[in-house]
């Protein structure tokens, strides 16, 4: 999760395990930083339910 306007840094990036992106609305900018982690919190326990 990055700034809006330049997302995560470069070197970030390179340092990451995975990256993951939210599909969005074409008519939708941006999404802030607590919708975006709040939205993927609730695909990742829907992809992996806890046992």
């Amino acid at each position: 999760l990055g700034s809006e306007g330049e997302g995560v840094s470069h070197l970030l990036r390179q340092e990451a395990d995975f990256a993951v992106a939210l599909p969005m609305d074409p008519r939708v900018e941006s999404l802030n930083v607590g919708v975006a982690t709040g939205a993927l919190g609730y695909l990742w326990k829907r992809q992996w339910p806890a046992s």
